[in-house]
């Protein structure tokens, strides 16, 4: 009798594991249903909600908020199961950068134990980013990675690692490595789109349109036969020569950051021209050209500017509007020695071309213009450096900190006047055997406000911060604008590899000008030499600046911006 109690207590027992196991399995299942369905339908509403308007005329990707709640719901009411309860919340949607997370609370079943009815409650959380390399209708992605966070890199099986090159036609030299992730990170670089920028009957030059994770972009990788041989270089513009006329070329590209991270893989498909078809030129008088030692260099405007069909004319037949990327052909020198431009531009979604005056308002994209002699490390392109030392203790706002500042469209522009005498200062570096970094030219106006905004909070709540500025002021430091950044009328410069007084952007009384050591007093000797001026609080600010604020007469590039545009062109490209 004893024997069969204890043999009654073991079945009973044994049925009650059986249920459990049985209730965990469905909740489980239940569970991974849901996340899974939740996932998948998080990026298909992302990508139904892409602005594709605003994306061909910005380049960015951007959702529509409402649009992207609208179809997720409809898309979950159309999979999710009918006998169970949901609870849809949405948390940080943001429209640019494109990014949502949505959390689904669903009662995964009940279950009855000596009348006791007990339910269980679900929750399944996804956060997602919409990357901008998926969108581009003309770039397939082999391996696109829109959907919650992870980076995809060369290698998988869907992306073949790219091999072993051979010698080619790129700009700078092949490679022979096979390039890997050495860091993973969430916070990756982005191959956008591949472009051509000119095509002949030989060659095709192809640019690599990429956005910076939270590294800088070091490499960037470029095939013409379909990703069997690659070339790399430090620039994103590469020309193949040697091409056959009227062939399409399969091109592939991808970029590297100096983490190790590399982006998907993007394509694109360009045609050689057929053999004599010589591209015309949109320009009427393209005779009158008398060098082209500026052909292939961009520029825009700090203001509207007229452009004239002939150069010899008086009467503009078109304004260049600031901010308006245009591509120069080649110049000549007018009257009163005054230089002009041939400039290739587009207006209204039309190709044009035109000669535009140079000594008024015209600005040149200097990383092109002064190429091979000067480097350029925009800090505010990816990371910014702002901060300020006391006694060991570093400080900087969090809301600049290690951020990017600059929106994608941003070019180092300098006005021409501006940048000939930076160039001037650079060739006199260069014969003593030194090279130029800029780390900073032209500054959107809305940088500079949100810069001042963010340090102004801080320098008033720190009295340490206000010690280590001591005895100079924050507007020593920044201001609110128009500055000389903001009108293409400044840099702030270094010598490659040079021990300076501190680091770049350290704005303290430690960087000014009485600290300066040998290195920094030779700086300032190539730019005042070239006519350039500095501030006593920055040992790496140079500008083209009057001391004398009268806009009666304006002479320095500032000045003459500044004034005779009543504060005009300093807006475009504006921050992130």
């Amino acid at each position: 009798m004893k024997n069969a109690f204890w043999t009654y207590w073991l079945i009973l027992l044994g049925v009650f594991i059986v249920v459990i196991m049985l209730l965990v399995q469905s909740v489980t299942t239940n569970n991974q249903q849901d996340y899974f369905l939740v996932k998948e339908l998080t990026e298909a509403a992302m990508v139904d909600a892409v602005d594709f308007a605003y994306y061909r005329q910005y380049g960015e990707i951007k959702i529509n908020k409402e649009k992207f709640f609208e179809s997720f719901i409809r898309r979950f009411a159309e999979n999710a199961s009918l006998t169970t309860t949901y609870t849809i919340n949405f948390y940080d949607v943001y429209e640019a950068p494109p990014k949502a997370s949505v959390e689904v609370k669903g009662k995964s079943g009940s279950f009855t134990v000596v009348g006791d009815s007990t339910s269980f409650d679900i929750v399944n959380r996804i956060d997602t980013i919409l990357e901008g390399n998926v969108l581009d209708p003309n770039i397939t992605d082999e391996n696109p990675s829109s959907g919650s966070s992870g980076t995809t890199t060369p290698g998988t099986e869907e992306n073949t690692q790219p091999g072993t090159t051979t010698p080619g036609s790129g700009t700078e030299g092949t490679t022979t490595e096979n390039p890997s992730v050495t860091n993973p990170s969430t916070e990756g670089p982005t191959a956008n789109k591949i472009e051509s920028t000119e095509v002949t009957d030989s060659s095709i030059t192809v640019h690599v349109v990429e956005t910076a994770g939270s590294s800088k972009i070091t490499e960037y990788f470029v095939s013409k036969d379909n990703g069997s041989n690659y070339e790399s270089s430090s620039n994103n513009t590469f020309t193949f020569n040697g091409l056959s006329p009227d062939t399409s070329y399969n091109f592939k590209a991808y970029v590297k950051d100096e983490a190790g991270n590399v982006s998907p893989v993007i394509t694109g498909s360009f045609k050689t021209n057929k053999a004599g078809n010589v591209p015309q030129s949109c320009l009427p008088d393209e005779e009158n050209i008398q060098s082209r030692t500026l052909e292939g260099v961009h520029g825009t405007v700090m203001a509207g500017v007229g452009i004239y069909k002939d150069w010899s004319t008086q009467n503009p037949t078109d304004t260049i509007k600031a901010g308006n990327i245009y591509e120069i052909l080649g110049s000549r020198n007018g009257a009163n020695n005054i230089e002009w431009w041939a400039v290739k531009y587009t207006s209204n979604g039309q190709e044009k071309c035109g000669w535009m005056r140079t000594d008024t308002y015209a600005a040149i994209d200097m990383s092109e213009y002064l190429k091979g002699l000067v480097e350029f490390d925009i800090y505010n392109t990816y990371s910014s450096q702002y901060k300020t030392t006391y006694k060991g203790e570093t400080f900087s706002p969090s809301s600049i900190k290690n951020k990017k500042l600059y929106s994608n469209d941003y070019r180092p522009i300098g006005v021409y006047s501006f940048a000939k005498q930076l160039k001037q200062a650079a060739q006199s570096a260069r014969n003593d055997g030194y090279t130029l970094v800029v780390y900073d030219a032209y500054r959107p106006r809305g940088v500079t406000q949100k810069l001042y905004e963010a340090y102004n909070s801080l320098y008033y709540g720190n009295t340490k911060v206000q010690a280590a500025m001591n005895p100079y002021a924050l507007g020593w430091y920044l201001s609110t604008g128009p500055s000389a950044h903001n009108t293409g009328c400044a840099v702030d410069i270094s010598i490659k590899g040079a021990t300076m007084p501190t680091d770049m952007h350290e704005l303290s009384a430690a960087a000014s000008k009485k600290n300066n050591n040998d290195f920094a007093k030779k700086l300032a000797s190539y730019m005042v030499n070239a006519g350039l001026k500095t501030i006593s609080s920055e040992w790496w600010h140079f500008e083209d600046n009057d001391t004398n604020k009268s806009c009666d007469h304006p002479t320095s590039c500032h000045q003459r911006i500044k004034c005779v545009t009543s504060n005009a062109g300093d807006y475009f490209w504006s921050a992130v």
